[in-house]
């Protein structure tokens, strides 16, 4: 009976608290009780979590008082900082305690700062997409938010237009997101930097925004003009590198020392007392096979040895393109033979600051009224059964798997996506074609398979 009580009532908690409660009225920022689920034993426990409407620029610190139900009870005081470009921070579903029947109530008592400052939100600045921020950038890189934004505010504009807009089918050059974010100039605007890139030419352009003539020395490729950074698609560590210019630990002059590439380690561009900040110890390995574990670095040796971890994986990519089937009559052509085309790959992208493990299947026709150039209008049934495993700079290994089918030209997975390099990764993908209304068996491509680091 207990466990069933405790569970009712942290739903009727959860319910009566998951809405703002405010002793200091902040806009955007609100408070909820957390219940721990299921509740059991002779106490009932509860944790609370702040939420902010939209990430933001600085830190925002969160001083309240959560008591028992009823007042007269038990109240503790809890401190939450927000860090910058993060959406909410939470305590634990133990941190506070009450009787076995009782629940909890929660306050804001002070917002730092309030209103915060240095708003989130993406804009339009004149003919490009402008994130006030790097980590605002990331957050929508690695697809924490929600994208439609980025289009809404572009279709809505009439003085930019991104790849998206301009929609060329042919051109499979840039990933989506990239597509979203980039101008016809391939620019955007992150932080306090103006940055250009450019798949075609293999590389990414980086400029401060404050530089004269910034835009125009992108435009026209003047890799000699005042505070231009270049990078080629091999340099795993973009965003690490802009993050240090902004907070001072790093010198624009200095860039090109700090670049770091398949064969490269990750540096640290933190003071020594920040520098296991991100780091989870468990995933970091030492120098070469066989070294000594994260945990044979005490204070003194982790500053020396932190800069020879976390290598970054090589671009790899598995594509085929094949016919599969012929006919008569389709798309235009009557009679002439028509030749149906599998187009399918497996690659790890890398764009500097933007990279992704992606696997993609294209139904494709060809013939003589093409030019036997092929033409992505053919709606087919696709097949697509996927398995991967890859570690992130030094996080944890994740695992995702995918079975998956459409019935139309196109077909993809992306397990992976995000402003950040891997460290390694294993990816296997098997897709199959056939046509609508058949009820054989698909054609398959077999396993498709890339690897690095493992």
């Amino acid at each position: 009976m207990k466990i069933f009580y405790g569970f009712f009532l942290g739903l009727i908690t959860l319910m009566s608290f998951a809405f703002p409660l405010h002793a200091q009225n902040c806009e955007g920022v609100s408070v909820e009780v957390v219940p721990m689920h299921p509740q059991t034993g002779q106490y009932n426990y509860f944790g609370v979590r702040v939420t902010l409407s939209q990430a933001y620029t600085e830190a925002v610190t969160v001083v309240g008082i959560i008591s028992e139900e009823g007042g007269g009870g038990p109240n503790s005081e809890f401190t939450l900082t927000i860090s910058q470009g993060e959406l909410s921070a939470e305590t634990s579903t133990t941190f506070f305690q009450t009787g076995p029947t009782s629940g909890a109530n929660v306050s804001i008592s002070s917002v730092t700062p309030c209103p915060p400052s240095g708003g989130s939100d993406v804009s339009v600045n004149g003919n490009r997409l402008k994130f006030p921020s790097i980590a605002l950038y990331e957050q929508y890189a690695d697809n924490q938010l929600d994208r439609s934004t980025l289009t809404n505010l572009a279709t809505s504009s009439s003085e930019i237009t991104t790849l998206q807009e301009i929609n060329n089918e042919q051109d499979t050059l840039y990933p989506d997101f990239l597509k979203q974010v980039l101008n016809q100039d391939l620019i955007l605007e992150a932080g306090s930097f103006l940055i250009k890139i450019d798949l075609e030419n293999e590389r990414a352009l980086v400029t401060n925004s404050g530089e004269s003539n910034a835009y125009q020395s992108l435009v026209s490729n003047q890799l000699t003009a005042q505070g231009m950074m270049n990078f080629d698609l091999d340099v795993s560590n973009g965003i690490e590198i802009l993050e240090a210019i902004e907070n001072g630990t790093l010198q624009t002059s200095n860039y090109q020392s700090a670049i770091e590439r398949s064969t490269s380690r990750i540096k640290v561009f933190n003071t020594p007392s920040e520098s296991l900040t991100g780091i989870e110890p468990p995933q970091i390995k030492g120098v070469g096979s066989g070294g000594p574990s994260a945990n044979y670095f005490d204070n003194k040796q982790i500053v020396a040895q932190i800069h020879m971890i976390c290598p970054h994986a090589d671009r790899r990519e598995n594509k085929r393109t094949q016919g599969w089937d012929t006919g008569t009559g389709e798309s235009g052509c009557p009679d002439n033979i028509i030749v149906y085309v599998r187009d399918a790959k497996v690659v790890y992208q890398k764009a500097v600051f933007y990279f992704s493990l992606q696997s993609k299947i294209k139904s494709n026709w060809s013939g003589t009224c093409s030019n036997w150039i092929f033409i992505p209008s053919y709606d087919a049934l696709l097949k697509l059964e996927g398995t991967t495993r890859f570690v992130k700079r030094c996080g944890n290994e994740q695992t995702p798997s995918i079975t998956d089918y459409n019935n139309g030209r196109e077909l993809n997975w992306r397990p992976y996506e995000g402003s950040r390099s891997l460290s390694k990764y294993d990816i296997t993908v098997t897709f199959g074609i056939k046509h609508q209304g058949s009820s054989g068996d698909y054609n398959s491509t077999g396993p498709m398979r890339i690897v690095a680091g493992y």
